[in-house]
């Protein structure tokens, strides 16, 4: 498909430290606070799976990512202006984040650009819209203390289905936790993580619940996955992170 991109401008840091964002949303069209709210829930369900380990990649221990609440406010009828604060996560989040906002370009709202940047200088790599979205996607820690089976990449759009089986279940807070964490990483399945070279409205999922069908095993249905295998790194980073903290993880395995 075409690309149906709005202008970006990007500027952020590739450090562990934390680092104050802006991010400045220009709408074609005045947003109604439906609208409105939908765009600021994007980043909410990302600072949620930031919190819970998502984007720590390979090199950042999963208990030590971090994202402060999104504080929104309007300039203007078709302005939208958010803030949070960020630390210790891989870069492959900014590809990630500006991925869901062009997909929301073209189903939500249509915008005339994009403006994320980072209020302080830090010492790490200066990050680019062009370098953000060329750069791959977060990986997995290794080594791992439980194991991971990937079922074979048949074909985008078919059923997959995640399955965490534990060696004791987990406390209900845990159980509830983690829950939430999946259910918030589903919605950075629509946009997020395209397959590299489409467009990110390409990425797209039809899940909806994930439970526990016995005392050990949690199961998250995913019908018609469209999308990159890599989005699932971000799922085990957040397993990782609740095995961590004490809800012994067994095995995962995506099918």
């Amino acid at each position: 498909m075409e690309l149906d991109v709005p202008p970006i401008q990007l500027l952020v840091w590739a450090d562990h430290a934390p680092q104050h964002v802006i991010a400045i949303l220009c709408f074609e069209a005045p947003l109604d606070n439906d609208r409105a709210d939908f765009w600021v829930s994007l980043l909410r369900q990302l600072h949620v799976v930031v919190n819970y380990g998502g984007f720590c990649g390979a090199s950042v221990r999963a208990t030590a990512s971090a994202m402060e609440p999104v504080q929104e406010r309007r300039l203007g009828s078709n302005i939208l202006q958010a803030e949070f604060t960020v630390a210790d996560v891989d870069p492959g989040i900014w590809r990630v984040l500006l991925n869901m906002l062009v997909s929301a370009h073209v189903y939500n709202a249509r915008l005339s650009s994009i403006d994320v940047r980072s209020t302080q200088a830090l010492s790490g790599t200066v990050i680019t819209a062009e370098s953000a979205l060329a750069m791959p996607y977060p990986q997995i820690p290794e080594p791992l203390p439980f194991s991971v089976e990937f079922a074979e990449w048949l074909k985008e759009g078919q059923e997959r289905t995640v399955r965490i089986r534990f060696a004791a279940r987990p406390a209900q807070k845990d159980e509830e936790q983690l829950i939430s964490a999946i259910l918030a990483w589903d919605e950075l399945l629509l946009g997020g993580f395209p397959v590299p070279g489409e467009h990110p409205f390409s990425n797209a999922c039809d899940a909806t619940e994930a439970y526990f069908v016995d005392d050990l095993t949690l199961e998250h249905p995913m019908p018609n996955y469209l999308g990159a295998e890599e989005a699932f790194n971000v799922l085990v980073c957040m397993v990782h992170r609740f095995h961590l903290q004490g809800a012994s993880v067994r095995s995962l395995t995506i099918e």
